[in-house]
């Protein structure tokens, strides 16, 4: 650890030394701070997926014997129990999973992007590469993806409409959620 009165070698008065001492000091402790109100947040959130993802769910059917799917509370805001679908394409199964969508023609899901690194002061050839990558030999990288939210709209989408979706090969969750309304 540096100690700013010993070593220093700029030439600081003493209450300079302080001073940064302090705004170090301060900086140091703010940041545990963050670290330990991000850290309650994340607990937060986490006790709040639990309400709503199975205490909620869980506790209304066990009070309705599973006959209640919404509850309208006496000052007008609603709870109800919906399916919750999740969705996801690891990259173990990217290439099964594309080719599923592709072959049942929904292959216009996937986007394409070509990365291409340029250096300084090739601006111009970076315009002109759109059309001769190949010409111009130059390597580019391709990434294929769906985006999550299109991905998680279209499985439910599919499930719904009974189609017969490799919930295996996209990593599907199907579970409850508890969707609470604010009486406005």
């Amino acid at each position: 650890m540096i100690d700013l009165e010993k070593d220093s070698t700029v030439d600081l008065q003493t209450q300079d030394i302080k001073d940064v001492s302090e705004l170090i000091s301060e900086a140091l402790n703010l940041g545990e701070e963050i670290e330990n109100d991000e850290a309650r947040l994340k607990a937060k959130k986490d006790k709040h997926r639990e309400l709503l993802t199975q205490r909620i769910p869980d506790a209304i059917e066990s009070a309705s014997g599973g006959q209640m799917q919404k509850i309208v509370l006496s000052d007008g805001s609603s709870v109800e129990i919906a399916e919750d679908i999740q969705a996801n394409i690891t990259k173990e199964k990217e290439g099964e999973a594309f080719g599923w969508l592709r072959g049942n023609g929904h292959g216009d899901l996937i986007k394409n992007q070509i990365k291409v690194d340029f250096g300084r002061g090739e601006d111009n050839m970076a315009g002109a590469i759109r059309e001769k990558i190949d010409e111009l030999g130059l390597s580019a990288s391709e990434k294929q993806s769906v985006h999550p939210a299109t991905l998680k709209a279209f499985i439910r989408e599919q499930i719904n409409a009974g189609v017969n979706v490799p919930e295996d090969t996209f990593s599907v969750y199907r579970g409850r959620i508890a969707k609470i309304k604010r009486k406005k």
